[in-house]
Parts: C-alpha cells; structure tokens; sequence
C-alpha cells in the first residue's frame, strides 16, 4: 500500500512510530473476547457442527524514502557504544547500509503478506447409521406429539386450530373490543420491542455529560472484527478531520435555520457497535487505548481527540450504554489556527 501524499509520514520516525503501532494493536487483539469467538464457542459447546477457520497469518513490513535516517539522540547513543566497545565491524556497518537502501522506496510504503492454510482435516466423517433407524424413517407419524413440540415443530391438531381462528372472525362478522383483530394488535403490541440502537442513543443523550444535540454525529455499524472496527473507526476520523476548521457545513445555505451537524472543533461523535466486543468490557477499553495509540503518531500537534468508551458492563456505573459505543471528540489547542 503505498502512501504518496500523507504530509504526516514525510518523516522516517513518524511514518514507523505509526507502523509499530499498528503492529502493536494488531498483536493485542489476540487478547480480546470477540462475539465472533463467543459464537463459536458456544456452537463447541452444543455439539454442533462448526466449520473450521483457515490458519492465517499476517506481517507488515515498511519501506520509506528515508529508512533507516536516525534522530540525534539515537546518533548519539551509536557513537557511546562504539567508544565502548573499541572497534567498528565495517562489514556489519556496509550490510545495514545496503539493507537500508533496500528499503528506501520512492514513497511511504506499507507491505502487507497474508498466509493462509486450510483447517487441518482429522478425518471426521458423519456417523454411521444406527441399527434399526430404518423403520423410524418408514414410520414418521408414529413419533410421539411431544418430541414434535419439544423441537419446535407444529402439529397437524394445531395447523387445524389455526385455521379454525383465523375463519371465526369473518365467518361471526363481529368487530367488537374482544374480537380477534384487536386480540392480534394486543399481541403484535406486547411483542414489540425498541430498536437497540435507539434506546442506546436516548440514553446517551440523557447520561453523557459531554452531550451537545448541536454538535453531534452517530454512526451505526455492526462489524464484530477487529480489523474491520479499526476501519470504521479511522475512517470516521479521516473523514472528519478535514473538515474540523470549517466553521459550517458548506452544504447549507449561510442563512440556514437546519443546525450544522458537520465535523468541526467541539464535535462529539459516537459509533455504535452492537457486535463488538459486547460482552467484555475490559477487551473494549483496550482496543480505545490502541486508538488512542495511533492516533498519537499521526496527529498534528495542535489537534487534539478525547476518546472515550461506553459499554454495558463498564466498570463505572455513569457509562454503562445499552449497547458499545466509541466516542471521540475533536478539539484545539488555545491559540492554534
């Protein structure tokens, strides 16, 4: 992935501060309780049948127009060790010189390789028949009407009380309080359940105290990995940023009466995240400190983004959110243009 016009990566140690970074997130998601992993756990569990995942492997490695350039502090942390040891290997410093030049691509570079094996195969092999199974497929209807109820399955008694319901109420024509369409709407009324993602943003309006209806944006997502969350997460930024020193959207006319919701400095953005990380906690706040990680070798000087979590077993009690959340919040330093 070459990355030619990132004025941020122009610098060797800041493009590989990021690169390492990444890395170090990449290896800490080992760690986390993902739902993915929940659900396949439980299907272990019950004894079903799971298909194996692929044995995949990744690594990432870096080019940079100026690889290997060292910073004075580590110039100077050269020169004490070889004063300390009395000799230089000149052969070593001609190798790390021409590894260097090996590296030194036009522009920024990340290299990504992914190696993939198919699950390992044990032999499995559906079971053989049991003896005497035969007969019980010859002979369906002879099962017992509890087996059939127990697996979920309907009777033909209760397709014919269906029936018999639905016909009764045109057949009487009655229409009263008790009829059967007001009986249906009571159920359909007591079944019905709030949307998730709307009881998670009423509450954030109601417990977050950094909440401010005119400067907010939410986003929905519903990816359960932890690459794709890295995704949506840096996307958002990445959209944001740009339009952070507008002071309104250039989409609406300046005598607008629509509030302006874009991306400007004081927003807060919430990211809803049903199927993520929805049963740990502590996996959640370590993927933040991992954000919060990268953006620290990217971000200028005078930017500054607040990041914070909402979980539903978070540890304090104010940000327990129905459902994830991560939230960041653009700002500047005073005196900063």
């Amino acid at each position: 992935m070459v990355i030619p016009w990132c004025d941020n990566f122009k610098s060797f140690q800041d493009f590989e501060a990021t690169y390492q970074a990444i890395n170090t997130a990449r290896r800490s998601a080992r760690d986390y309780v993902t739902d993915t992993s929940l659900e396949k756990l439980a299907m272990e569990t019950n004894s079903n049948p799971i298909e194996r995942d692929w044995v995949v492997s990744l690594s990432l490695s870096s080019l940079h127009p100026e690889y290997g350039t060292k910073t004075m502090a580590e110039n100077l942390t050269e020169a004490k060790n070889e004063e300390l040891e009395g000799e230089v290997d000149l052969n070593l410093e001609e190798y790390k010189k021409r590894r260097n030049l090996a590296r030194q691509s036009p522009y920024p570079t990340l290299v990504l390789e992914v190696k993939a094996t198919p699950p390992p195969d044990f032999g499995s092999s559906p079971p053989p028949p049991i003896q005497g199974s035969s007969s019980r497929m010859e002979a369906p209807d002879t099962h017992d009407q509890s087996e059939s109820n127990e697996a979920g399955g309907a009777s033909k008694e209760d397709l014919n009380k269906l029936e018999a319901l639905f016909g009764l109420s045109p057949a009487t024509g009655h229409k009263g309080e008790d009829s059967f369409y007001d009986s249906i709407g009571q159920v359909i009324e007591e079944v019905s359940v709030e949307n998730p993602v709307i009881a998670a943003q009423t509450w954030l309006t109601q417990h977050d105290p950094m909440y401010d209806g005119k400067k907010v944006i939410f986003t929905t997502t519903d990816v359960k990995q932890v690459d794709a969350a890295y995704e949506v997460i840096f996307t958002n930024i990445a959209t944001q940023k740009p339009l952070l020193s507008l002071p309104s959207s250039p989409l609406l006319p300046k005598d607008s009466s629509i509030p302006n919701n874009g991306p400007e400095a004081g927003n807060r953005s919430y990211i809803i995240m049903p199927n993520f990380l929805s049963s740990s906690a502590t996996s959640f706040w370590k993927f933040s400190l991992e954000v919060s990680k990268i953006l620290g070798t990217v971000m200028d000087s005078n930017e500054l983004v607040s990041i914070s979590i909402f979980h539903p077993e978070h540890v304090d009690e104010e940000k327990r959110c129905p459902l994830p959340t991560f939230s960041f919040q653009w700002s500047r330093e005073e005196g900063s243009n």
